[in-house]
């Protein structure tokens, strides 16, 4: 899991995202932008909580609260200050993690300013589902499609899947992706298949849901993105024999 955060960290630092850090004290709190991010992880039984501001939206200057706090489900969270990081790729944010075999339905977050002010967004989890097929150990035949065929509620409406199919090489990683906002299939082409190595290969499939924050954030807008991974699926990929 370290590995796939620093990933995470490294798309940040990459994408036109400010790692700076400024106090609240010093910002006009009506422009603070709210990211809040929830992802259960159901691999390692493990729920995630992540939240930044930043000034004046997605990509501002991430914001310190010095007189103010944030709290999930009444529980203070705790601070990555970017300003003290020995390599700083993310700016400041409020992190919290926890063991649960799953996750609530929903966590509020609230956020109560210097001046006694108290907003609170409210994160919505997406519901669990099952990958039907492919199932752990399953060979795929390179150079044809991938179906992923799931069970679970209908999506709705601001919920997608995520599917990821990876393999490791001597050039490092690869992987391919694909992602459905209806329906319980996702096709990876015989295409995409194509760009990977034969030998193991790793699938992920996440079922997400994103909304706009609910309080606090008018000026600036703000994002709640929720996710639901299912456990890493091992595969197997090989390229088909001629018959005869």
């Amino acid at each position: 899991m370290f590995g796939r955060v620093i990933s995470v960290l490294a798309v940040m630092a990459l994408s036109a995202c400010s790692v700076d850090t400024i106090d609240d004290t010093d910002v006009n709190q009506e422009k603070f932008y709210g990211d809040y991010r929830v992802t259960f992880e159901q691999g390692e039984s493990q729920v995630r909580h992540f939240v930044q501001f930043r000034v004046g939206g997605s990509t501002g200057t991430t914001i310190r609260l010095t007189e103010g706090k944030l709290e999930n489900d009444g529980n203070e969270m705790a601070v990555y200050d970017g300003d003290e990081a020995f390599l700083n790729l993310s700016g400041t944010y409020y992190h919290q993690s926890a063991s649960a075999e799953m996750p609530n339905a929903t966590y509020t977050y609230t956020w109560t300013r210097g001046d006694g002010q108290r907003f609170e967004n409210v994160a919505t989890m997406p519901l669990s589902f099952v990958v039907a097929s492919p199932t752990t150990g399953n060979i795929v035949p390179i150079g044809r499609d991938l179906t992923i065929s799931l069970t679970g509620d209908p999506l709705g409406a601001n919920e997608s899947y995520h599917v990821e199919l990876s393999t490791d090489s001597a050039m490092g990683p690869t992987q391919v992706a694909q992602h459905t906002d209806t329906g319980t299939e996702v096709t990876i082409s015989a295409d995409e298949i194509n760009r990977l190595t034969p030998g193991p290969a790793r699938l992920r499939v996440v079922r997400t849901r994103s909304e706009p924050t609910q309080s606090g954030h008018t000026d600036a807008g703000g994002i709640i993105e929720t996710r639901y991974e299912y456990g890493v699926i091992d595969l197997e990929l090989e390229i088909e024999q001629p018959v005869g």
